[in-house]
């Protein structure tokens, strides 16, 4: 590779074809490079782009940034509440994104834009579960590790042209040919271009040449970068390379396989709405996709459950005769929850408690469900729309069939997505006096069984039995 080769690749993405980026870029780094930098100036340069100004919003107020649910509504107070590193780095992903898409991008940059997107949404989740602090900056890191790729296939012109089909000929490694053309490998012009643009520290330690033997030799931002690009390139069906890889970010997250398997699940899940988010809706077709995700939980499923009519009537019996042995209240939601569970054959079962216009998981059961507990908390006031709000007004319980998931696409938000996934499940309330007092919630979950009209009724036998018994047991007080 020659010098002059890298510097005219440079020269020609960073400000030849992408001017006013650059201008933008440096008026950035200016005012967060400055201490004294008041809000109003950083408010003011995004101010002037309308197209920024309402993404820039638009993302402060996902639960992505704002899981309170917090309506943020000026620029000022996005920047207060995100701080002058989280903006910029919102600034910067947005710009790059809208400057790198155009009209009408070839494939090859929204599959490496796919792929940046979920190495980013990855490297993040990774990163937060060693570090409560710069996140922004590891996601931003991430998302542009491969932007001298994405620059090239979006500006490259002829030279661009020229290697796409070449590519699409070729029988030989593709760095060699890149390099060939191009005078540059993709990773070094991402360096210069980073360097040129001031991405910061953490990009040119991920893409550092001098550290690509071993991640350890890096910052555990660095570490984070690389671990979501390997996520982000790992081919599904390479059951040996993906355990490697999850005792790697074990091993860096200091977690379980277990939970380090569905963490990079759930981040593989929430990819595509990230991508969406930051107004990339062309290449969400090209991320992780849930049936994938799907077959792969399946394979993992020890054992698939199956109805068992005679440990139903067994547990109803129990539950029936709760009331004269004075058994208490936790306990016959327990009994409850393990006949749907166990009896009916519901793979995944959750029993929450309303709290403040809220559920709240308070038991759960069932394969990939260890964080439920802690995040199965949803918002059932009257102006939430999703479908535990929708069952509340329902006075029967309800079977969220294939049919109920079409037409109410609205009601899966992206924190229902992130957790459960969209599967036909059945959701009950348990009311006492009027007044509701749990919700069930049960689904087959990865298994790919369907749900049938006798573990509907089922359902509904538990749910009235345990209904009756905690009211019998409250009027005998």
């Amino acid at each position: 590779m020659s010098n002059n080769s890298k510097a005219t690749w440079v020269e020609k993405l960073s400000t030849t074809e992408m001017p006013v980026l650059s201008a933008v870029m440096r008026q950035l780094n200016r005012l967060t490079g400055d201490d004294d930098t008041e809000v109003n100036q950083l408010a003011e340069v995004i101010l002037k782009d309308p197209h920024l100004t309402s993404q820039i919003l638009k993302i402060a107020n996902s639960v992505q940034y704002n899981p309170s649910n917090n309506s943020i509504s000026t620029i000022s107070r996005a920047i207060v509440l995100l701080g002058f590193r989280g903006v910029r780095s919102l600034c910067i992903s947005l710009m790059v994104v809208d400057s790198l898409l155009g009209k009408e991008p070839r494939e090859r940059l929204l599959k490496v834009m796919a792929r940046s997107f979920h190495a980013a949404v990855q490297a993040k989740e990774v990163f937060k579960q060693v570090s409560d602090k710069r996140h922004e900056e590891v996601f931003i890191a991430a998302l542009l590790y491969n932007l001298g790729e994405m620059a090239f296939w979006a500006y490259g012109g002829q030279t661009a042209d020229k290697l796409d089909d070449e590519l699409k000929q070729s029988m030989s490694g593709s760095h060699e040919l890149i390099e060939k053309e191009l005078g540059i490998s993709f990773k070094i012009l991402s360096r210069e271009l980073g360097k040129v643009w001031n991405l910061g520290d953490t990009l040119q330690e991920a893409l550092s040449s001098s550290n690509t033997s071993s991640n350890k030799q890096l910052n555990i931002q660095a570490q984070a970068v690389r671990l979501g690009e390997a996520i982000s390139q790992l081919d599904i069906n390479d059951k040996k390379g993906r355990t490697a890889l999850m005792q790697q970010v074990a091993t860096f997250t200091g977690g379980a396989m277990a939970d380090t398997r569905q963490l990079v699940d759930r981040a593989s899940e929430s990819a595509a709405a990230v991508a969406l988010e930051f107004g990339a809706s062309q290449v969400c077709h090209l991320m992780p996709r849930e049936k994938d995700i799907k077959q792969e939980k399946k394979q993992q499923v020890t054992q698939v459950l199956s109805s068992d009519p005679n440990l139903q009537l067994k547990i109803l019996r129990d539950l029936s005769n709760s009331v004269a042995e004075k058994v208490d209240v936790n306990t016959v939601f327990q009994m409850a929850l393990e006949g749907m569970h166990r009896g009916i054959g519901l793979e995944r079962t959750v029993l929450a408690f309303f709290r403040n216009d809220r559920i709240k998981a308070k038991y759960v059961l069932g394969q990939f469900t260890e964080d439920w507990r802690e995040k199965f908390n949803f918002d059932v006031s009257t102006d939430a729309r999703n479908i535990f709000a929708d069952s509340i007004v329902k006075p029967q319980p309800i079977w969220l069939d294939e049919r109920y998931i079409k037409t109410h696409e609205q009601y899966y938000s992206e924190e229902i997505l992130s957790l459960m996934g969209k599967h036909p499940a059945f959701i009950g309330i348990l009311r006492i006096n009027r007044r509701n007092a749990a919700l069930f919630y049960a689904d087959r979950g990865f298994t790919d069984e369907n749900l049938t009209k006798d573990q509907f009724d089922s359902f509904k036998h538990f749910l009235s039995q345990a209904e009756f018994t905690i009211q019998s047991m409250a009027e005998e007080r």
